[in-house]
């Protein structure tokens, strides 16, 4: 499989040189198409992007939880031995106490285990054990992508993985018809046509006028042939999106 940037450069249509200049960019859009695409995926899907943690004696608790991702399931085993490994329902914080009652009626056990998140920590109840340990799956969100150096994203279904190069497209078309609006080249021209026109220089004021008329017609049609390529970008984009819950 060929790497990210190679593949943006077929969709885009652009020249290696050209995009040599947005490296930081594509990175960039790759992370965030990926962010994109995972959060539009089924249930289904979204266990490939998948990756588990472990609790138990040594480790009760999984912290910093605003940057793990996506909680999918949280379970825990209901025994020493042969033990079952039971979904834990999920408690809102306020209860933390009650889960804790054994005269509750909430009071979380090892056959009916709960889960909260306290203080942006993630605590499973009954405690987790050496032997009753509990499991905490979590959609995993790429923290970087170097597009000029892989060709495959992690923990990722290779079913979704051409819409995140897609979507990078889409942004880089959007860098590049961005910069074409200032028409920084066609303000040289007029200028230069300022400056002669002062002087009454018709026939110089004549040659710039024609070649701002050029630059123009330049930008233009460049300016489309983006536009056109960012449309039918986005089109297959919208269309792989909707094929996934399919």
């Amino acid at each position: 499989m060929a790497n990210f940037d190679l593949r943006i450069q077929d969709y885009t249509g652009i020249s290696t040189s050209l995009l040599g200049n947005y490296q930081t960019q594509m990175d960039d859009f790759m992370v965030e198409g990926s962010k994109k695409v995972i959060n539009s995926l089924p249930n289904s899907l979204l266990y490939k992007c998948a990756d588990k943690s472990t609790l138990n004696n040594s480790t009760t608790s999984l912290d910093n939880m605003d940057t793990r991702g996506r909680i999918l399931n949280v379970l825990r085993l209901d025994a020493d031995s042969s033990g079952v490994q039971r979904p834990c329902r999920y408690i809102d914080s306020f209860k933390r106490g009650r889960i804790q009652d054994s005269s509750d009626m909430e009071l979380a056990t090892a056959t009916d285990p709960a889960y909260l998140i306290y203080d942006n920590v993630l605590e499973v109840y009954p405690t987790p054990t050496a032997n009753q340990t509990a499991d905490v799956h979590l959609v995993l969100f790429p923290s970087s992508i170097d597009a000029s150096s892989v060709g495959i994203i992690s923990n990722f279904p290779d079913e979704a993985e051409d819409l995140v190069v897609i979507y990078a497209s889409i942004k880089i078309i959007d860098e590049l018809m961005a910069e074409l609006l200032p028409l920084t080249n066609v303000q040289t021209s007029l200028e230069n046509m300022k400056s002669y026109a002062q002087n009454n220089d018709a026939e110089i004021v004549a040659t710039f006028g024609a070649e701002t008329d050029a630059r123009l017609a330049y930008n233009n049609q460049k300016y489309q042939m983006y536009e056109k390529r960012q449309i039918k970008l986005q089109q297959d984009y919208d269309r792989g999106i909707a094929s996934l819950a399919n």
